[in-house]
């Protein structure tokens, strides 16, 4: 594996600060100074080695840069200046120094002519020479470089604008908690600390504030990526609609705004718990399984059951008809899958249970049905005043065909009501035959 090359933002033992002159005889943290174009700015540099080890360190002024959220941080090298650290020349760009000792360097800053107005950052930045080679989880090696700076921000004056502009608003979830996204872009002169105001609401009101969220610098000129986490109870269903009120304005020293600059962003979003709606999908795909299951059971209990028909007449409830037959009112309901309140018409057929079917009373119906399905056989009703004759007639068949396919016993009596098969396409062309056809068949139901 090639080496790669890592940069860190911190200490390890090495230290660089504005040093004590007697224009800034103060204790400084950070190089500050606001000078006008064409100025030149004399200034010295303390470095300082707190080890126990001899190092050999590199100095450089850097321009100023972000991370994508916020965070300061400074350009990778020289060749990468293109503003304040263009400006700067340090006396010496390397330094050795013994163990617990330090250095001065001389720090000459000069304003181009044509700089222009507004905040400049930058800083004086450190580093060993010698990067630090180190194993990385797949067994090559990464090379270390420690990074040390002391920020510089250098103004120049002039009519100060201050212009934010707000894209790319987005929302998610992780870990139960609920963060807004956005693009924040510093499109002024100077440099931006933004803080945004929240207000949440539902389809039934507000769900809540949420005041001063930080968001991190924006230099002038540059962009991040914002990620603001939302601290009350997150939103569960529906849709929602987050009011953003972003301030930019200047602030002084007690970090209360001079002058409160903002911008308002509304922002729609919809919040849909689709694992949630998986899961209620799941027991409703289960329970319409369950219940076909329970009626594919109750079929085949119909099935393997003697069966008695009853056409229902006028004034017959679900009660009277379970005491003509001695059968209780709720099995005869569960037999035919009536739904409470049990409602019946007049002439509904209902089939009653007459107990469970034998060996050769279920093979004769399992033939029955087969042989209905061979030769395309469909049922009628034999109606008061009907003779035998007048079934087969009507069919386009004979009666000792009728009597065959009906397996009929001398005498060849039949009831009211009772059904018999014929086939479906003698009669169909027993029909166009006769067009004067007085008598319809009716279908079982």
């Amino acid at each position: 594996m090639m080496p790669g090359l890592a940069s860190s933002f911190e200490g390890a033992g090495v230290s660089v600060f504005p040093a004590r002159t007697a224009e800034h005889p103060g204790i400084r943290s950070w190089f500050v100074y606001e000078a006008e174009p064409g100025t030149t700015i004399k200034d010295k540099v303390e470095i300082i080695n707190s080890t126990n080890k001899t190092v050999t360190m590199n100095v450089a002024v850097l321009d100023g840069a972000v991370t994508s959220d916020g965070g300061y941080t400074f350009v990778s090298g020289v060749s990468d200046n293109k503003d304040l650290g263009s400006w700067a020349k340090l006396e010496k760009t390397e330094v050795v120094l013994a163990p617990k000792a330090r250095t001065f360097l001389d720090l000459t800053v000069t304003v181009p002519e044509n700089a222009d107005v507004g905040s400049h950052p930058g800083g004086v930045v450190v580093w060993e020479k010698e990067a630090k080679s180190v194993a990385d989880s797949k067994g090559g090696q990464l090379k270390i470089i420690t990074r040390v700076g002391a920020r510089m921000y250098l103004t120049v004056p002039g009519d100060i604008i201050r212009k934010l502009e707000v894209k790319d608003l987005n929302h998610s979830y992780q870990q139960g908690v609920l963060y807004f996204g956005m693009t924040l872009i510093n499109k002024g002169n100077v440099q931006l600390t933004p803080e945004v105001d929240i207000t949440l609401k539902g389809l039934f009101g507000s769900l809540g504030t949420q005041s001063r969220s930080q968001v991190g610098l924006i230099l002038r000129g540059t962009s991040i990526r914002a990620r603001i986490p939302w601290q009350s109870k997150p939103p569960f269903f529906g849709r929602y609609t987050a009011d953003f009120r972003i301030h930019y304005g200047d602030k002084d020293f007690k970090g209360e705004y001079v002058k409160d600059e903002y911008i308002d962003v509304r922002y729609v979003f919809w919040v849909i718990p689709w694992i949630l709606l998986l899961w209620i999908l799941l027991i409703i795909f289960i329970l319409f399984f369950l219940r076909n299951l329970w009626k594919w059971l109750i079929i085949q209990k119909r099935l393997n059951e003697k069966t008695k028909k009853h056409k229902v007449k006028q004034g017959e409830t679900l009660t009277i008809i379970a005491g003509l037959y001695d059968v209780p009112p709720k099995k005869i309901a569960k037999f035919n899958l009536l739904k409470w309140p049990y409602d019946l018409h007049e002439g509904d057929i209902l089939l009653i249970p007459q107990g469970k079917m034998t060996k050769e009373e279920k093979a004769q119906v399992d033939e029955e049905l087969k042989l209905q399905k061979e030769k395309d056989l469909e049922p009628v009703i034999f109606e008061k005043g009907d003779k035998l004759k007048d079934v087969a007639d009507f069919a386009g068949i004979s009666v000792k065909e009728a009597i065959l396919i009906n397996r009929l016993r001398w005498p060849y009596r039949l009831r009211v009501g009772q059904e018999l098969l014929v086939p479906r396409l003698k009669r169909e062309q027993a029909v166009k035959k006769t067009s004067k056809q007085s008598r319809k068949p009716r279908k079982k139901k």
